[in-house]
């Protein structure tokens, strides 16, 4: 019953949201749709800085060895728009869906982002 009643106070409580330190401008799965085979596929998600400071990425790991990452290793200003670009190797046919993570200074968690699509 103790347990019943703590899980419904959490659930209920007034505690503020969770800090959120960057808006995803666009979506964060980007289907590439279909691609030749053999030919390297590169996008830029874009993301806005909601912080009250200047914000830098940390690290963006990647989820196999056929996606390649870069940002600008610079501060992104209060308000300000960075990107992350991330190329996709299409050596393999058929059906993808790639997600690179990107870290934050300062902020835990990472934020997922997708890249689908098709290799012909």
């Amino acid at each position: 019953m103790l347990l019943f009643v703590l899980s419904v106070l959490v659930a209920f409580s007034p505690f503020p949201a969770p800090d959120v330190a960057v808006e995803w401008l666009g979506e964060m799965t980007f289907d590439v749709g279909d691609i030749p085979r053999g030919k390297d596929y590169r996008h830029s998600f874009q993301f806005k800085n909601l912080t009250d400071a200047p914000i830098v990425v940390d690290n963006v790991r990647v989820g196999c060895g056929c996606t390649a990452t870069d940002w600008e290793e610079v501060p992104v200003a209060p308000g300000a728009v960075g990107s992350i670009n991330v190329t996709y190797d299409s050596m393999n046919g058929g059906y993808f869906r790639k997600y690179v993570k990107v870290y934050f200074v300062g902020h835990r968690g990472g934020h997922k982002l997708y890249l689908t699509g098709y290799v012909e």
